[in-house]
C-alpha cells in the first residue's frame, strides 16, 4: 500500500512541475527563426550581414551567420557560408591565385584545405561556426582596439556586427519581429528590398510592412523608403515639384506635394506598399501587384519578401 501511494505521490509531483511549466511565461513569444540585418560597406563594397537565430521549446537552438557581398556593381552569386573553401580569405596568404570558385580547380582547392590544415588556419565559414557556438554560451563577446574578435580559439576575424546583431536578433525574438530580406539589382543598382512582420504565439502575422533601401553611387542611401515617406517622392516631377523635398527646411514644399497628391487622386511609394501588405495579409494574391487598388509601382521583390515571410512557416 505504502509503495502505490508513493508512486501516487511521485506522479503528482510531476503533473504538477509539467502543470506549472506550461503556465509559466514564455521568454519568446514562439517558437521559429528570427533574423536581424544591416546593409553597409565593407572595404568599398556594399555588403549584407545577418544573423538569425532559432528558438525551440522557448530556448535558443542555435545561431546563424552570414554575409553577402558584391562586387563591381553586382551581388555575388554565394553567400561566404554558401562558398565555404571557396570564399579563401586566407588564399593569398597560401599563395594560391588560382580561382578557387572555378568548380575546374578542384585540385587547387584541395591543396588551399591542405594549406589551412598545415598552418593551423580556418576558413571564414569554420570561423563563424565558432563565434555560433559561443553565442549559445554568451553574447557578451569581446573585441580588440582594432575590432578583432577576442577569447575565441582560432577566431581571428573582425566583428562585422555579429555580436551586435546576434543581440538584435534575440530582441526581436523576444518580441516576435519577423524579418525577410532580398538582395536584387534594380534598375542598375543594388537593391534591398525586405518585408517585417509581428507574429503571436499561434504563428499568425500581423502589422506586415514592406521596405526598401536604395543605393545611390555605390553607396546605400541614409534612409529607407518607408523611413523617407512622402520626402521619397516617386510623383515630385510629374507634380513639377523640383524642390528637395528631403532638405527639412521645403516643410512648405512636401505640404505642396501632399497637397498634389490628393488632389490627383495618386499615392506615394509607403502607402502603395502598405495598401500592398493590408491586401497580402488579407489573404490576397499579389503575383500581380498591379490588381490591389491604387498600386501602381513595379514590382522589385515586393511580393517576393511577402512571400518569404510564409515559407519561414508562419500564417496570415
Amino acid at each position: 500500500m505504502k509503495k502505490i501511494l508513493s508512486l501516487f505521490l511521485a506522479l503528482v509531483a510531476v503533473l504538477s512541475l509539467v502543470s506549472c511549466k506550461k503556465d509559466e511565461p514564455r521568454t519568446y513569444v514562439v517558437d521559429g527563426e528570427f533574423t536581424a540585418y544591416v546593409a553597409h560597406d565593407n572595404d568599398g563594397a556594399l555588403q549584407l550581414t545577418w544573423v538569425t537565430v532559432t528558438i525551440e521549446n522557448d530556448e535558443i537552438k542555435s545561431f546563424y551567420i552570414d554575409q553577402l557581398q558584391s562586387k563591381d556593381g553586382q551581388w555575388n552569386e554565394k553567400t561566404k557560408k554558401e562558398l565555404g573553401y571557396k570564399y579563401g580569405m586566407h588564399q593569398y596568404t597560401a599563395q594560391i591565385f588560382a580561382d578557387l570558385k572555378d568548380d575546374a580547380n578542384a585540385a587547387v582547392l584541395e591543396e588551399y584545405k591542405a594549406w589551412l590544415k598545415a598552418n593551423e588556419k580556418l576558413e571564414w565559414h569554420e570561423q563563424a561556426t565558432l563565434i555560433e557556438e559561443r553565442f549559445l554560451t554568451t553574447l557578451d563577446v569581446n573585441t580588440n582596439n582594432e575590432g578583432y574578435i577576442q577569447g575565441i580559439t582560432n577566431v581571428t576575424i573582425k566583428d562585422n556586427q555579429y555580436i551586435a546583431l546576434a543581440k538584435k536578433a534575440v530582441e526581436n525574438a523576444k518580441a516576435g519581429i519577423v524579418n525577410v530580406f532580398d538582395a536584387n539589382v534594380y534598375d542598375g543598382k543594388l537593391n534591398l528590398t525586405s518585408a517585417s512582420a509581428k507574429v503571436n504565439a499561434e504563428g499568425k502575422l500581423s502589422e506586415v510592412k514592406i521596405d526598401e533601401l536604395q543605393t545611390t553611387e555605390g553607396k546605400w542611401n541614409a534612409q529607407t523608403k518607408q523611413q523617407l515617406g512622402y520626402k521619397y517622392g516617386m510623383h515630385q516631377y510629374t507634380a513639377q515639384i523640383f524642390a528637395n523635398l528631403k532638405d527639412d527646411a521645403n516643410a512648405a514644399v512636401v505640404e505642396e506635394y501632399k497637397t498634389w497628391l490628393k488632389d490627383n487622386g495618386q499615392l506615394e511609394w509607403f502607402e502603395q506598399v502598405d495598401a500592398l501588405a493590408a491586401a497580402w495579409l488579407g489573404g490576397a494574391n499579389v503575383s500581380n501587384i498591379a490588381s490591389v487598388t491604387g498600386v501602381t509601382i513595379k514590382d522589385s521583390g515586393y511580393s517576393k519578401v511577402l512571400n518569404a515571410l510564409l515559407s519561414e512557416g508562419w500564417s496570415r
